[in-house]
């Protein structure tokens, strides 16, 4: 079955470890794969799936996921993309839904995270979100598929989306790669954090979480991966 995956998400980004083991799964049961993104094409040439790539030398700050969209539409239009299921970012879809629906495919909603900004880009991009998940509601397209059961009835109550048309695709990496057989050595609880630093993500309550530790004698240690619009507080709060 010929697999097509339309995502906003940059899979050299260290925050795609998630998408990227979801990727490798479909591949080892069977499914033709082909990611369609804005990374380079250099960037997936060694990768068990296929690439097709929207990369732009710049986005206008605010419009990304609607430029990345309409260069997918070009693509759909084109008959570039054929597949026989769509699988498509919330941020995308509302502004591909139509010219997936004339390819007579199914097309399934992929939702890793709703919005996590405030202010108006938050808003606006809630307002995407809620219009993605309500082409699901109009039986638009096949069916929706969130990270986690608490994920699940979130989107249940904001939308009111039937719970037999949303599938939970659990967020994850391959824990096997962090085993370590040798626990000699340091005593203290290292934690370590891989994700978007953002303030509506509560990040800011894991390096007083720590220290809370820490007066308490208990030795710990955190590391923090990735960025956010909290990533220089953070930084501060570590000095």
């Amino acid at each position: 079955m010929r697999v097509v995956w339309y995502t906003i998400r940059n899979f050299e980004d260290m925050c795609a470890t998630t998408p990227i083991e979801l990727a490798k799964r479909l591949v080892e049961r069977g499914y033709e794969l082909t990611i369609v993104n804005s990374d380079k094409p250099e960037n997936h040439e060694n990768e068990v799936w296929s690439h097709g790539s929207v990369w732009e030398k710049r986005y206008n700050p605010g419009f990304r996921a609607r430029k990345i969209a309409l260069n997918m539409k070009k693509r759909i239009l084109n008959r570039v993309d054929e597949a026989d299921v769509y699988l498509v970012d919330w941020a995308i879809l509302p502004h591909i839904a139509k010219v997936l629906k004339d390819t007579g495919a199914q097309v399934i909603l992929i939702d890793r995270s709703p919005p996590a900004y405030s202010g108006l880009f938050g808003r606006l991009q809630w307002f995407a979100w809620k219009k993605a998940w309500r082409l699901l509601l109009k039986e638009k397209i096949l069916s929706g598929c969130v990270v986690s059961d608490a994920h699940k009835k979130f989107v249940e109550r904001k939308i009111g989306i039937p719970p037999e048309k949303i599938s939970v695709l659990n967020a994850g990496v391959d824990t096997k790669m962090f085993f370590r057989e040798d626990k000699s050595g340091s005593d203290s609880l290292k934690f370590v954090y891989h994700g978007q630093l953002d303030k509506n993500r509560g990040v800011l309550a894991l390096p007083i979480f720590i220290q809370n530790l820490i007066n308490n004698s208990v030795k710990a240690e955190l590391t923090l991966i990735g960025r956010g619009n909290v990533s220089t507080q953070l930084k501060e709060m570590s000095e």
